[in-house]
């Protein structure tokens, strides 16, 4: 007489269970990685945004008495710098920003407003 066994065996079982610990782990890693690009993005926006109220404001000046200055707010510190004479007087804006990677610098060059 044959004897039909129901359910999974102790092999099948075990399987199932290294498939999904993979699976997990995945979306764990994965999960870490949006967080770090999360955090990443809203420094950079940080950055960017400083920079742009920092140009639009140096716009306004008269760009040849700037010179080079600098200012940090605890995140980023932007430095600034008109370079030239008269109408050929070009603004940089300097903001750089501590990353979990290490230090990152980004630069914007643009002729001043006359």
């Amino acid at each position: 007489m044959i004897v039909r066994r129901r359910g999974y065996t102790l092999i099948e079982v075990l399987v199932a269970l290294l498939l999904l610990d993979v699976g997990l782990l995945a979306l764990v890693g994965a999960s870490a990685s949006v967080v770090r690009l999360v955090g990443d993005a809203t420094l950079a926006g940080h950055a960017a945004a400083g920079m742009e109220a920092r140009r639009e404001v140096l716009w306004s000046e008269q760009c040849g008495t700037i010179g080079r200055r600098s200012e940090n707010d605890g995140l980023v510190d932007v430095t600034w710098e008109a370079r030239g004479t008269g109408p050929a007087v070009t603004l940089m804006v300097t903001v750089t920003r501590r990353t979990p990677r290490g230090t990152r610098t980004d630069s914007v060059v643009a002729r001043c407003a006359p």
